[in-house]
Parts: structure tokens; sequence; C-alpha cells
């Protein structure tokens, strides 16, 4: 952080004894400002002739809000030559956006410091408007920022002179400058004596700008009004476009009002820039006809001076134009050596395509003004084309191609041209279709009507395929580069309506076959008796097809393996039916034990009796007969007397012939399974199921 930064009288900056600034080109302002002024530093505090910042204050590293920012009203800042250190920024500002990391402010003074190069612009949000005289004539000054005046009695006396009388702020501000305006003149005071230069002046009546601004900026104190003295620079306040320079530079107060900040005032900071006397010829005698994004061009001149004289060291700017007469900031710099400039410039990818001016500018120094030349140059853009996968639409009789063309360098969207579609077969060698058309904002769709007519690589009965390439052409423009892209295409169509047909035809024979059947497996209830006692009354018929001596009956839910045995009051399936298809199927359940005879009545006029025998049992019963059956194959087949042994001696036994070889298909624990039925059908409470039945049966037969 800079450590100088006062001003007056001082060794390294003073106004008053300073020679005259150059007439040197520092920075562009693109934008209008509707202020006077450009804004440097701020000098708040007086003492012994110099102005200079409190260095007790801190500055913030400043953070960019662009949200709050009014992009609706802005301008950008561009330096000649990189620059560091306070950065110009109009007194109207709100938000500033600067290309460099770690930007200092002085939130209060309103200035900005950077130890960074900036090489690129920088863009200055400002509020909308500025307050005018009218609305100062009506505000209050802030009485935070008053100043201790004290040790100023003469000043404080000739200030209350002054201001006698008057009420507003604005009417004392009035009269102090008015006061120095009738009695005091400009110019520079020779021999000028010791002391306080604020004294000095009001004693010599005469003095320097900064004499001017400086005793307005004290009187304005002693009046109770907060003011300050700003360095900057001053501008033309409506100007879309201007080049500021060092000889603009100037000091001017700014007062504090209630509601609106520091306000620059407009007093005394007139300035009397220097006018080059000599005229200077600029020509550009190469330029590129063409130039390519991301490339660029060269710009090469002569400057001169009226009498063909060389001139050297001028600035020369090189601005691209789309019209001579747009404003902008310039695209690259050069200096002037011995009456020639050679510059290349950049085509940077946020440049559009299209015919441009170039203008190349000569800037004014002392001696020599403003000179430009500005031929025709032509941006052109590489571009790259993408064609997305082909999709079918409107039920398979359209074919929808899309195609994308960007320039390659900064991905915008190709504006016009032409381009031309191609579908070949795998090895190129026959196009299947070609579509052609233009470019709009970086698409081109076409759709193929009547895919049918487009020839298939593959064609199936319910799909066909093409197979092949896509190959897609930019054709290009004057300043668009033609471009081509291929797309390997594999579609599959899907012809539904056969798919649809098929299943139609396949449900109407479904349809047709089930009918037919029907009539043959439909019937009435079979009527029959069990034990001369029958279910149904004599109405109940057969169908007149059905074959009653050909008739079966079956029980589904007993295996072939097992005799035709059902538990009490456990549900059964009885199954009747003939060899032709004809069936009808019952549930019924037995509440008693004992042999059950299932009988299909017979039709009127049939000898036919259709019957089948089950027997109804307690299934605890039936395991415990199936166990005397079991003591005998053990007794007859492995010498053993069950009688004498328990069923955990049988299980033991068991399961050492089982080790032998002589039970195969069952496990130790099978057997243990199988005759704990046994031991549960005869000791235990609980009822043996079917399925307990079922495996002890299987294991006695096994046996056997």
């Amino acid at each position: 952080m800079p450590l100088d930064r006062y001003f007056g009288d001082g060794d390294l900056y003073s106004v008053s004894n300073a020679k005259k600034a150059n007439h040197v080109p520092i920075f562009e302002i693109l934008g209008r400002l509707d202020s006077p002024f450009i804004k440097l530093t701020v000098q708040d505090t007086y003492s012994n002739s110099k102005w200079y910042s409190n260095p007790e204050k801190t500055p913030k590293v400043y953070k960019f809000n662009e949200d709050f920012a009014n992009k609706e009203k802005s301008c950008k800042i561009k330096f000649i030559e990189p620059a560091r250190g306070f950065i110009p920024i109009p007194s109207n500002m709100q938000y500033v956006k600067v290309p460099v990391l770690g930007i200092l402010n002085y939130p209060d003074e309103g200035v900005f410091y950077s130890d960074f190069m900036i090489n690129d612009y920088y863009e200055v949000f400002l509020n909308n408007e500025m307050p005018d005289r009218y609305v100062l004539e009506n505000s209050d000054v802030d009485p935070r920022y008053k100043s201790n005046t004290d040790n100023l009695g003469q000043l404080n006396n000739l200030a209350d002179e002054i201001v006698k009388g008057l009420k507003t702020p604005y009417d004392k501000i009035e009269a102090i400058a008015k006061y120095l305006m009738n009695n005091f003149s400009s110019g520079t005071v020779k021999n000028r004596t010791t002391g306080d230069a604020v004294y000095r002046f009001l004693y010599d009546r005469k003095g320097s700008q900064l004499d001017f601004v400086s005793t307005f900026v004290v009187l304005l104190r002693c009046a109770d009004i907060p003011s300050r003295l700003v360095t900057g620079y001053r501008v033309d306040q409506s100007a879309e476009y201007q080049i500021v320079y060092a000889d603009q530079i100037c000091v001017y107060p700014e007062v504090c009002f209630e509601g609106y900040g520091w306000v620059p005032l407009d007093y005394f900071a007139d300035i009397n820039p220097i006018v080059p006397p000599r005229r200077s010829i600029t020509n550009i005698t190469s330029l590129s006809e063409t130039a390519l994004k991301g490339e660029g061009f060269n710009v090469a001149g002569t400057v001169k001076d009226t009498f063909g004289n060389p001139l050297n060291g001028q600035v020369v700017l090189v601005y691209l134009k789309k019209d001579k007469n747009e404003e902008c900031l310039s695209h690259e710099k050069g200096i002037v050596k011995n009456g020639v400039f050679d510059i290349n410039c950049v085509i940077r990818e946020n440049i559009d395509v299209g015919s441009y001016q170039v203008v190349a500018r000569t800037l004014a120094d002392s001696t020599y003004q403003e000179s430009d030349s500005d031929p025709e140059l032509k941006v052109l853009a590489q571009t790259e084309m993408s064609i997305s996968k082909p999709q079918i639409t409107n039920r398979g009789n359209e074919l929808l191609i899309d195609a994308s063309i960007v320039e390659s360098l900064s991905k915008k969207p190709v504006l016009d041209g032409g381009v031309e579609i191609t579908f070949t077969d795998t090895d190129k060698a026959i196009d299947l279709f070609s579509v052609k058309g233009q470019v709009q904002e970086g698409k081109y769709v076409a759709s193929i009507d009547n895919l049918s007519k487009v020839k298939t690589q593959r064609d199936y009965i319910f799909f066909s395929k093409y197979v092949g390439i896509l190959t897609g052409r930019y054709i290009g423009t004057d300043y668009y580069i033609p471009s081509t892209c291929n797309v390997d295409v594999n579609i599959t169509l899907i012809h539904w309506w056969r798919i649809i047909t098929t299943l139609i035809i396949a449900l109407l024979a479904a349809l047709i076959i089930g009918l037919v059947l029907s009539k043959r497996r439909k019937y009435a209830l079979v009527p029959y008796i069990i034990n001369d006692f029958s279910d149904f009354d004599s109405k109940s018929m057969l169908q007149k097809n059905a074959s009653i001596e050909e008739l079966k009956i079956i029980f589904p839910d007993i295996g072939p393996e097992f005799e035709d045995v059902w538990g009490i009051n456990e549900d059964l399936r009885v199954m009747f039916y003939d060899p032709y298809g004809n069936f009808d199927e019952l549930g019924m359940a037995f509440d008693k034990k004992g042999l059950k005879r299932i009988s299909v009545l017979p039709v009127l006029g049939s000898r036919v009796n259709v019957s089948r025998d089950i027997r109804i049992v307690c299934y605890g019963e039936e395991v415990l007969a199936l166990g005397k059956k079991l003591n005998d194959i053990l007794y007859s087949k492995f010498g053993l007397m069950p009688k004498r042994l328990t069923p955990r001696e049988i299980i033991k036994s068991l399961q050492s012939f089982k080790k032998n070889n002589v039970i195969n298909g069952y496990t130790d624990i099978d057997i243990e399974k199988i005759i704990l039925i046994l031991e549960k059908a005869a000791y235990s409470c609980d009822d043996v199921n079917r399925v307990d039945y079922e495996n002890f049966y299987k294991f006695v037969t096994a046996l056997e």
C-alpha cells in the first residue's frame, strides 16, 4: 500500500509546483458517465500545506456482487498501458468489476487500489442519477463528517462573514464559491513566501487550481459543511467514448449530503489541456483480407506529418468495428517507430463473424493530433457439425434428422448457410436418401416422409433395419468455413400394424377355437349318487354330447401311488371326465368313516353305471395299521422283535441297517421322522395329518 497518499506542496507530488502534465493518453472510457469527474484518490486531512488521507483508515478486500449491480447503466475503462495502483473510478460509481484478484477498497473514500497489473478493461456499474442542483438546494449535509476547525481562527471568522444570514448548506456553498471567484484570480505567483499555502493564497489573492480548491474546502469546513479534496480527471460526461489524457488531471471538492453521500461539486475544476498544433496522417499499408477466429490478423502502416516526415513514439490503437461510427474499446495497441507500426491482433472467441472496419488510430501527443485509417476486414470462423441419432416418428412413417452447426472456438450457433445430409449404405456405395436445407440459428431439422420408400438393409416380418452412414456437409458462407461429419446409423423400424394385425388374428382364432371347444367342454353339473343317496334332483342332466360309457372318475388330491383313502372332514376334489375333453369337478367332505361309493346317475335309456369307491378313515388309525405291517416286515426281513422295542429303539436299529445299505433313499433324520409319526399316532394327542400318513405309507411300502 503506498505511503505517499498526500497532495500539495510536497516533494513527491505537488500540482502547484509541478510542471504541466504532457498530453499523454492514459485510459479509454466506453459509455456515458453523467458525471464530469473520474476519481483517483481522496485527501480528507489538511496539514502544513499538504492534503493527505488519514493513514489510520484500513482498506478492505473488495468483493463484487453481481446480483445488486445496475446492469442497465455501466461504463468500461481500459488502460492504454497495463497499470496498477489507484484505478480511475467515476464519481457516481455503484459497483466495479475488475479482472484481477485482491482489489482493495477504501469504502469511506470510494477509491480502489490494485497491487496487480490490470491488462484488460474493467466495468463500472453506475447509479441511475446524480443529485441535481434542485435536490441539493433542499438537502441537509451529513453531520457525521463535520471537521474540527478550532485552530483556524482567522479562517473561521472569514467563513462566518461570507455565510452570514444564510440558512441552507447549499446557499453557504454558493456564497463561498462566489467569494473566491469574485476576489481571486488564477495564475502563478513567483517568489511565494513561506507559511501555510491557504493563508498565502488569501494574501496573494492569486493562485493555481489547487489553491482555489484547497481554500474552498477549508472555508466550507469552517462553515460546518463536511467537505474534502479529491484528485481525479475531468472528462466529457456525455461522450459515448473518449480517451483521457494526463493533462486532464485536476482536483475538485466533494461535499457529503445526507441521504446522497459524497457528491462532487463542479467548482474550480477547470482544466486547460494541450491542443496539439500539428496534424498527423495515418495510413494502413498492409492488412489481411480475412481473419480466422482464434488466430488473428496483422495491421501495418505508416504515420507521418503533413510534410511526409515519419513520426516516432506515438500510440496506435486498433479498433474492430461493425460500423465506422460504432463506439468501442480498442482491440490492440502498438507504438510508432520511425514512422511505421506493425501490430498483430488476435480474434477472440467472443467476437462474431462478419465484415468489420479495422480502424488504426494514432493518438495525439503534445505536438501531433489524432488521425486514423479504416479499411475493411472479414472475420471468419471454423465450424463444427454434429448430427443426433435419427428418430422415427409419426407411427413409423417419418424419419427425423436433427443437425447442429456451431463455431469451433466459441461454440456459438452458426447463423446461416446451406446443409446437405446423405444416408448411404455401410460401404458408401448406394445413396439411400439425401436432403438439403438452410441453417437457422445453428440448427437444421429435416424429416423424411413416407419412410417405406427408403430402401432397407434388412427386412423382417415384424421389423425392418436401416443400417448405414449418415454424412452431413455444411456448405459454409463468406464468413463460416465448411465442415462435415459422419454418423453410423442402425435404426430398427418396428411394424406395429403387422404385430397388431397378427395379434388380432391370433385372438380371433383362439376365440373361435374356444367357442368350438366350449360346446363340448361345458356340461350341466354331473348328477351323482353316494351310497344310494342322490345329491342332485332328478332334473340334473348331462349334455347330450357327453359320453357316459367312457366317463371316468378320479381323485386329483390322491397320488397314484396311494390307496383311495381320505380323511374325515377333509375337502376332497372329485373329477368326472371322458376322453374327448368333457369334464366336471366337484368338492365334497365326509364326516363319517367307512367305504363310500361315488356313482354317476345313468342317462335315461342307459344301463351304464360309472362309479368309484373311496375309504374314509382316521389317519392316526391308518398309521397304526401300517405300523403292524411294519412290525411284520421288521421281523421277517431284519429279525427284529418290534413288540419288545420302543419307537426310539426301532429308530436306532433301522439307522444301523441304513448304514449297511439295507435301507436306501432315507437318511437317519428321515428314518427318525418316520418312526416319530408312528409314535405320535400311538401315544400323542396330536392329530396325524395327510402328509404324515403319506410319508409313513411310502416308507412302509419301500421296505416291502
